[in-house]
């Protein structure tokens, strides 16, 4: 490819500032991020770096109506001498409960900031990341970070290993599997 047309493809994205731009699902891995999570903090001694993160629970808005009292009719011709009285209420019902998780993630010596230049790029180029590469772990790359990992089954700004190492960040290791 010409140095034209590389400039060509990078320009919708330099374009965009620093809003996400709209995934491209076509260039993302199809495999599940959701084994990565425990539930339970990993054995003293488990080799790696984890992080902890803390899903927060769903909560929904119930609204409903509520007779206060009910309709009154003519006993003999069945019309409505007055109409039933209703209110509103609201209450709130937890649909799921607040869940903490714990994933292997990339060591802080490993993410360095060409590494995490590497990581921008490669968020960009899914169309996650907008803007030029900062080299550091801003606000945008991680929310850049949780539109990868969460239609994959990990909801967390956090960078797991495996995505790192699925994203071409961080290199398989030998007992690694891109399942």
């Amino acid at each position: 490819m010409t140095g034209l047309a590389l400039a060509s493809l990078a320009l919708p994205v330099a374009a965009q500032g620093t809003r996400p731009v709209a995934p491209n699902a076509a260039i993302a891995p199809l495999t599940s991020l959701a084994d990565v999570a425990r539930p339970r903090a990993p054995a003293e001694g488990t080799p790696g770096c984890w992080a902890e993160d803390t899903l927060p629970a769903h909560i929904e808005t119930v609204t409903e109506q509520v007779q206060i009292t009910p309709e009154t009719r003519d006993p003999k011709t069945g019309t409505i001498t007055a109409p039933a009285r209703w209110r509103t209420e609201t209450h709130q019902r937890i649909v799921s409960e607040r869940t903490r998780m714990w994933f292997e993630v990339p060591c802080a010596e490993d993410m360095t900031p060409e590494t995490l230049t590497l990581l921008q790029r490669a968020l960009a180029v899914r169309g996650l990341l907008a803007g030029a590469p900062t080299g550091t772990m801003d606000a945008a790359t991680a929310r850049a970070v949780r539109l990868y990992q969460r239609p994959r089954g990990l909801d967390s700004a956090v960078l797991s290993l495996r995505a790192a190492r699925e994203l071409g960040v961080l290199p398989w290791g030998p007992a690694d599997s891109a399942d």
